[in-house]
């Protein structure tokens, strides 16, 4: 059986992303998809409007970001679907 990759790109903050990655998790079980999660930020999508509402979350999400890409270029990229998962279970559960 041929494994497909698949990349993913989330933002932390964004409650969509979240719950397609939690699906993609269950795919990933069940039909021999290897998903990688990568990083986009709706705060560079977007633009850092100070009358953005979101704007503080957004900036939080870039921070949570940081530390997704540190455990990626420590070789630690085995950790950043679990870091991701119980950031997500902090914010949206």
């Amino acid at each position: 059986m041929t494994v497909v990759q698949l990349e993913f790109f989330v933002d932390p903050v964004c409650p969509w992303t979240w719950l397609t990655a939690r699906w993609l998790e269950q795919v990933e079980a069940g039909f021999g998809v290897s998903v990688r999660l990568s990083f986009v930020s709706l705060l560079e999508l977007n633009g850092d409007d100070p009358a953005n509402p979101w704007r503080d979350v957004l900036w939080a999400g870039r921070r949570v970001q940081r530390v997704m890409a540190a455990l990626r270029a420590n070789g630690r990229d085995a950790l950043v679907a679990p870091f991701y998962r119980a950031v997500g279970e902090a914010m949206f559960r």
